[in-house]
């Protein structure tokens, strides 16, 4: 079985394994992508004589996928969060609301280093807050060409905090 085959037979078996975990379109459509993505890159380590699936082994490694994913994205969005918080309420504190102006400046600076189409859709994401389907139309490109592009994008980023820790 080739690499496309495996992707239309089982796609929506994984998708929809995913979204009932998450009970979220957009991040299961992602985990579904990173799902594949990493099976054939480790299509070698599936074994069929160890009684396991094929399936099965997929969503392992979807499961897996969606667990990092939601901790990840419960780190940011508590950062996310608490940023918007102080600044929105400020905290009386002149050096913590600086500090918390810096770290939002240093986001929008790792933004900036994007290539324009990646910085343009990540604004478009998180400060207009479109919809792939929307930020798609204004491209004229299609929803799903939207979401890689953002989640490539937010790869990057995270890749850039990750080296200025």
């Amino acid at each position: 079985m080739n690499d496309n085959q495996i992707y239309t037979e089982y796609r929506d078996f994984i998708y929809r394994f995913l979204l009932k975990y998450l009970k979220n379109k957009e991040l299961a459509e992602e985990i579904t992508q990173e799902t594949f993505y990493q099976a054939i890159k480790s299509l070698h380590q599936f074994d069929p004589h160890k009684g396991t699936k094929f399936s099965s082994w997929l969503c392992q490694i979807a499961l897996n996928l969606a667990k990092q994913a939601l901790q990840k994205n419960s780190r940011q969005q508590h950062l996310v969060d608490k940023l918007t918080t102080n600044l929105e309420e400020g905290s009386g504190d002149i050096e913590a609301d600086y500090i918390v102006k810096e770290r939002l400046g240093v986001l929008y600076d790792a933004i900036s280093m994007l290539k324009y189409s990646d910085k343009e859709i990540v604004l478009l994401r998180i400060e207009k807050e479109l919809s792939f389907k929307e930020i798609g139309a204004v491209y004229g490109k299609s929803e799903n060409w939207a979401r890689v592009t953002y989640y490539r994008a937010k790869q990057k980023l995270i890749e850039v905090s990750q080296d200025e820790s």
